[in-house]
């Protein structure tokens, strides 16, 4: 109880976005709350706060956009991780990173749970094999998530051609990168238009099975055309696109060296 009264005051009182961009982090893409039954539920409970606890902590003193936090007392071990965008200063990344706790605190019946917002991920489990391998699941599949925008392209066919190159190159560009992650932007001439796309994946999981999510990625997004606004969500990996901005222009990463040889 007394964490849950320290969270909520946090999330009262923490910073607002800085950027003039669509940092919306209250966005729920996807939830799931674990299903198989807790042998001990108080000390379960206890420790996964302790897990958040920790992951807080390390955003705020280490700076950091990414952490990992495990609690193993009495035997009821608890394993917990956090990703945040990468176009996010620490602060916004915790602003985000609470949300997501408060989501979480409703699961309190089984074995693991995990949030993804349009700015972060959390997760925790009762084992760790999550880190490296995003797909385990102790107890269901998690099939991915779409969410398309409700507004159309003016020039929906030329908006298609552009985005799909565009998304392509993101999705082969993003496991090359040293931390499975790109933003970048395109110009749709004929709209005057500037489309932003960012792709990341879980860090610490291999090269390939972050491959392999992208491409589904780029396959799935394609059935948000020729909506604005598309995003993707699965255990390992998450995309978005939009034609209204969501990181500053400044914060592009450069991909073309990374598309050498796949054109």
């Amino acid at each position: 109880m007394a964490f849950l009264v320290v969270l909520l005051v946090l999330l009262f009182t923490k910073p607002g976005f800085s950027q003039k961009t669509d940092s919306n982090n209250t966005n729920v893409i996807a939830m799931r709350c674990g299903r198989n039954e807790l042998v001990n539920q108080p000390n379960f409970i206890k420790n996964r706060n302790s897990t958040f606890r920790d992951l807080r902590a390390q955003l705020l003193d280490q700076r950091v956009l990414y952490a990992r936090a495990q609690a193993l007392s009495s035997g009821d071990s608890v394993f917990a991780a956090v990703q945040c965008r990468n176009y996010l200063s620490t602060d916004q990344c915790v602003a985000c990173f609470d949300e997501s706790v408060s989501e979480l605190l409703i699961c309190n019946s089984g074995n693991g749970g995990f949030v993804s917002f349009d700015n972060c991920y959390v997760r925790y489990e009762d084992y760790a094999g999550f880190y490296n391998d995003p797909y385990v699941m102790a107890d269901a599949d998690q099939t991915p998530t779409l969410t398309c925008g409700n507004e159309s392209a003016s020039q929906p066919t030329v908006f298609n051609q552009v985005i799909d190159a565009f998304l392509s190159d993101i999705t082969k560009a993003t496991p090359k990168t040293s931390n499975f992650y790109v933003a970048s932007t395109r110009q749709i001439t004929g709209e005057n238009k500037t489309v932003y796309a960012t792709a990341q994946c879980v860090e610490g999981m291999a090269q390939d099975s972050c491959q392999t999510c992208m491409n589904s990625a780029y396959d799935t997004l394609n059935d948000c055309f020729p909506n604005t606004q598309g995003r993707f969500f699965h255990l390992a990996c998450f995309a978005r696109y939009s034609d209204t901005p969501f990181f500053n222009v400044n914060q592009t990463i450069d991909i073309t060296n990374l598309l050498k040889g796949d054109r």
